[in-house]
């Protein structure tokens, strides 16, 4: 089973991780296979992959524990690092991990943590604690807020926070009804989709939602994109 998929960000590879362990680097067009790892995470499942902007190095999480970096150039393991001192048996199952648009930030969310990380100094930038557990997140508006990020919970919650402050920009309690199963942001534009089947377009201004459509798909919704 295919648990995860990044795209380079000029569409020229696709990173895949799988249930199986394997991680595989493809080119698009002719899809030829050009890297395989058939063990990345020591025969546990590949939950989780994160590309930077210069698509050198990429993240993956997996059923280990542990978060390894890749060497996108030379095609082998930079370094591991085991998240399971900090998280404990919640770090085997995490499955969001993300870059800061900048390149400088990358985050890992665990249960209700959310851990930043700076890789200027290669430690720990920051942590930040929501009530419910983290279902989906994005950086919001990265033009403008370089360090804003936008958090979808379990239990509906949507929460803008800064990294670095600890603010809470925005906490909508009722945000959906159930969890915010996929949320995305493109400029001040945020949009949620729950898990059962609703989609909700905001627009953040002046530090305040503001709903301006909703629609459903009657259907599970397991994914979502904007483009």
């Amino acid at each position: 089973t295919v648990n995860t998929l990044a795209f380079t960000p000029d569409g020229s590879h696709l990173l895949s991780g799988g249930s199986d362990g394997s991680l595989v680097i493809v080119r698009c067009g002719n899809w030829q296979i050009e890297k395989y790892w058939n063990n990345a995470h020591k025969g546990s499942a590949v939950n989780a992959v994160a590309l930077h902007r210069s698509a050198k190095i990429a993240f993956s999480s997996g059923g280990d524990g542990v978060l390894r970096t890749w060497n996108m150039v030379k095609g082998r393991l930079a370094y591991a690092t085991n998240l399971v001192p900090r998280h404990k048996l919640d770090a085997k199952y995490i499955d969001l991990l993300m870059w800061s648009p900048c390149g400088g930030l990358y985050v890992v969310a665990c249960g209700k943590k959310l851990d930043v990380y700076n890789t200027a100094t290669a430690g720990g930038d920051d942590a930040l604690t929501f009530d419910a557990k983290i279902i989906s997140m994005d950086f919001v508006n990265p033009a403008k807020y370089e360090k804003r990020i936008a958090v979808g919970l379990e239990d509906g919650t949507m929460v803008i926070s800064e990294i670095g402050t600890k603010e809470v920009v925005v906490e909508h309690k009722l945000a959906h009804d159930r969890r915010i199963k996929c949320l995305k942001c493109w400029n001040d534009f945020i949009i949620t989709a729950s898990s059962a089947g609703e989609i909700k377009l905001w627009k953040l201004d002046d530090n305040k939602l503001k709903l301006l459509a909703t629609t459903t798909c009657d259907a599970r919704i397991t994914c979502m994109t904007i483009f």
